[in-house]
């Protein structure tokens, strides 16, 4: 990791109105100024500005900034001191202090202003000289939940979605970066892509944070500070395979509300902490509580239908009670078109849906159908089909075939017809649950033996099957599958 160097970044801006006197012992002078963040381009109050004497350090003097990050210091006798400050965003930032030296010759006043550098310098002192514009560095630290030690050897890990042009069809690929914190906790990932989000974690051995969503700033510098879990108690629901499920449990515990974008309670919203914990639903007041929390740095998530879902990073300890307020807006209601007879208005997906459901090869099942099925998620419709396996996984239901060898293995998973990275096995960070939710989801498809997978969803020769979901945006919110009955069609 790349240190940051701060010596002498510290912009120094000087106005001086003087009046000339016989001996500089009898020089003195008033300096005004403010301390000022150009990362987040706000003045920082109660930061401590300290002024010491360059040849003596016993020799000083300190005070606070006030709400609008402005300080003075009265009658400063002449000649050559060091002004320095001291802030919690200066940690954030992952930046010792620097020091700018000042000579005072002559009475007067004196304007001075210091500031963090701007955060394209931040990158380039961090990541290099050669960094690409569109390019950004993410930097943090990380913490024990339990006593906020600093723990050095953790892997921080940062993984989005590309579009890739391949053959004159457009593909997402998983890009990842990942970096490990030195002795003080800290750690440094370059070449993130600016002004989006990325999905992060930090874990060592087998303690974890949860997966949590970082939105990049688009001046290229952001910042995310972990809690790590000293410990994790892991259950293990029944699981065919004999393996235990990585479904965690502890002791924290979050208190929380939903509301809408009005400030009125909402109740019956499913809330969840992503990977630790059991979901609840909010009451009549929109409060909630969930108590089997694992403490660390963790995503916390609300659902209701009719409203966008809501998801939050929140630092979780064992001893503390943590609290939270989530505002769900309003979900746009779209109506669905009118089906023609003729098919012209038929987009081509439902189309080729129905086509590959005539086909007999796979099971099929309609939107309405998966809500008849489940209660909470898409995949709890799939539970019980053949040839596929689904239970709690770290991040929420997972999905698990077998290839021809009967090995479990990751199925393929297509969203809107998009090839997605998603898995059904222990190491899955991504569910389908986390794409598309009960309230959108138009059809799914399901092919669970590689030799049942259609030409459009043959991802990769591995021997494992494949599962289309497909939603209302997908489908331009024309009705697929029409099914009136409570079975799926299966081959």
């Amino acid at each position: 990791m790349r240190p940051i160097t701060v010596a002498g970044v510290l912009a120094l801006l000087c106005e001086c109105v003087t009046q000339p006197l016989a001996a500089q012992a009898d020089v003195s002078v008033q300096i005004v100024g403010s301390v000022f963040d150009s990362v987040s381009m706000t003045a920082l109050p109660h930061a401590q500005v300290r002024l010491v004497r360059a040849g003596d350090p016993s020799i000083g003097r300190s005070v606070a900034t006030d709400s609008l990050g402005a300080f003075r210091f009265d009658s400063v006798p002449g000649g050559a001191w060091l002004a320095t400050f001291i802030h919690a965003v200066l940690d954030s930032l992952l930046l010792e202090p620097a020091i700018v030296r000042i000579d005072l010759r002559e009475s007067g006043s004196l304007v001075l202003s210091l500031t963090t550098p701007a955060p394209r310098s931040l990158v380039t002192s961090a990541c290099g000289t050669a960094t690409p514009a569109d390019d950004g560095v993410l930097v943090g630290t990380v913490r024990r939940a339990s006593d906020e030690r600093s723990v050095p050897g953790v892997t921080v890990q940062a993984i989005w979605p590309e579009w890739v042009v391949r053959r004159k069809s457009m593909q997402t690929e998983l890009q990842a970066v990942s970096a490990q914190t030195d002795t003080l906790g800290r750690y440094v990932l370059c070449g993130l892509p600016n002004n989006s989000v990325v999905r992060s974690r930090a874990y060592i051995g087998a303690d974890s944070t949860g997966d949590i969503e970082v939105a990049l700033n688009a001046d290229g510098y952001s910042r995310a500070h972990f809690l790590l879990p000293e410990y994790a108690t892991v259950t293990a629901p029944g699981h065919a395979s004999g393996q235990a499920a990585p479904y965690r449990v502890g002791r924290a515990s979050i208190h929380g509300n939903v509301r809408n974008t009005d400030g009125l309670p909402l109740a019956d919203a499913i809330v969840r902490v992503l990977g630790s914990g059991s979901p609840v639903r909010s009451a009549s007041d929109g409060g909630f509580t969930i108590q089997d929390l694992v403490s660390g740095t963790r995503t916390i998530e609300a659902r209701k239908l009719g409203f966008t879902p809501h998801r939050v990073a929140i630092n979780l300890r064992e001893s503390t009670l943590a609290e939270v307020t989530l505002i769900l807006p309003a979900q746009r209601v779209q109506l669905d078109t009118v089906r023609v007879a003729t098919g012209r208005d038929v987009p081509y997906q439902v189309r080729a849906i129905e086509r590959r459901a005539r086909s007999g090869t796979g099971t099929m099942l309609s939107g309405e159908l998966i809500r008849e099925r489940s209660t909470l998620w898409v995949t709890d419709a799939l539970r019980g089909m053949n040839g596929l396996l689904v239970r709690q996984g770290a991040q929420g239901n997972a999905v698990e075939m077998r290839d021809l060898q009967g090995t479990p293995c990751a199925p393929f998973v297509y969203i809107d017809g998009v090839l997605t990275k998603v898995g059904g096995l222990e190491t899955a960070s991504v569910t389908i649950d986390d794409f598309v939710s009960r309230g959108d989801v138009a059809a799914v498809e399901v092919y669970p033996r590689a030799n049942l997978v259609p030409v459009e969803f043959n991802g990769g020769i591995t021997g494992c099957g494949a599962i289309a979901v497909w939603s209302r945006y997908g489908t331009g919110g024309v009705p697929v599958l029409p099914q009136k009955s409570g079975r799926a069609r299966q081959p």
